[in-house]
């Protein structure tokens, strides 16, 4: 192969390459941005609770659906499931 052959094959292959990893990022970032969204929400509203004076607890796994739990001034807790739905 001559140099310029050579040449033209790479930059077919880099754009073969850069449509794909666009494509995939597009695909990906919807994909983050919906599975985020109800992280995001989980977040700001325990930091809205603690802003409250509450006292928030966050497990470190979600293995039952609670996503916080509160302590009551009775020593009691509460646990606390948040959902959020975008759009």
């Amino acid at each position: 192969m001559r140099k310029t052959q050579i040449w033209q094959t790479f930059l077919i292959l880099k754009e073969k390459t850069i449509k794909t990893s666009r494509e995939e990022k597009n695909m990906s970032k919807s994909f983050r941005s919906s599975a985020g969204f109800g992280k995001r929400m989980e977040y700001k509203l325990v930091g809205d609770m603690l802003m409250e004076g509450l006292d928030c607890y966050l497990p470190l796994v979600d293995d039952h659906g609670v996503d916080c739990v509160i302590k009551k001034e009775d020593g009691t807790f509460i646990e606390v499931q948040i959902k959020a739905r975008s759009k």
